[in-house]
């Protein structure tokens, strides 16, 4: 485990490999460790950074930095203390893609892609049950069965129920359209056609990226709010074949998403 020390609090991060600089920011539901599995899957592919916000996992639990500006302080805080080099790809998960939109949209040069899985693109696709119900009761609801998932199991039980509400309820009422056409960089998004818990429809989310841009949308059948736990095989596929598209500016989104998203391999799940 370690730790840093960003505005007086303690900020747990974990990192490994070695090469471009990626950072894994988690959502509502868990920590910094069901990014786990992912990172050491592409290892080999970079220098791999995860933490936990502010009232998850083992990071400080202090209702005064539970804001959602706070949260993008954190990020481009901890990026400075730990000396990462620019510019970073970032990989944000609901609550993690809303703060790399922000963090992008603030610092576009610091960033060179964006992967969003789950996005709140506009906010009003957050279920309204997540800023009012207890955390566990809200798993136990929508998420019961990622419940028996390691990498969520324990992670979850840790979150500060009042960061998640507030953040939900912080949230609800944003719109990232401006964000998102701000950017210059790639976009890849991911959704799951079954999330309960971002419920973004298909046209929004499309029509809120930039076809003359590389803005590529994918959105995985059979699948929950969890993508990168519930089919992984299929989230890495598409995480590596973006990373690697070092040239992507030259290729046109929707081969992109025809070669990526119609030739998956089987779920190992």
């Amino acid at each position: 485990m370690s730790i840093a020390t960003i505005d007086n609090q303690q900020v747990h991060y974990e990192s490994i490999g070695q090469g471009e600089s990626i950072i894994f920011l988690h959502g509502w539901i868990g920590s910094w460790r069901y990014w786990w599995p992912t990172m050491r899957a592409f290892s080999k592919r970079g220098r791999l950074y995860a933490f936990d916000f502010w009232g998850f996992g083992d990071s400080s639990k202090e209702p005064d930095k539970y804001f959602f500006g706070t949260y993008v302080e954190q990020l481009s805080h901890l990026i400075e203390h730990l000396g990462i080099s620019y510019p970073v790809t970032l990989v944000g998960h609901a609550l993690g893609a809303a703060v790399a939109l922000r963090y992008a949209y603030l610092w576009p040069s610091r960033v060179r892609r964006l992967t969003l899985i789950s996005p709140p693109i506009d906010g009003t696709v957050i279920n309204q049950d997540l800023a009012e119900m207890e955390t566990m009761e809200f798993t136990e609801r929508y998420l019961f069965k990622f419940l028996s998932v390691k990498e969520l199991q324990y992670e979850v039980q840790k979150s500060d129920p009042f960061a998640v509400s507030s953040l939900a309820n912080q949230l609800l009422g944003y719109d990232f359209k401006t964000d998102i056409d701000k950017f210059d960089g790639s976009i890849l998004v991911i959704n799951g056609d079954r999330d309960q818990v971002i419920d973004q429809p298909l046209e929004e989310t499309s029509s809120a990226l930039r076809k003359n841009r590389n803005h590529h949308h994918v959105t995985l059948a059979a699948c929950d709010h969890f993508p990168m736990l519930e089919q992984p095989s299929r989230f890495n596929r598409l995480l590596l074949d973006f990373l690697r598209l070092d040239h992507i500016r030259k290729a046109k989104p929707q081969s992109f998403k025809h070669r990526v998203s119609q030739k998956l391999p089987p779920s190992s799940r």
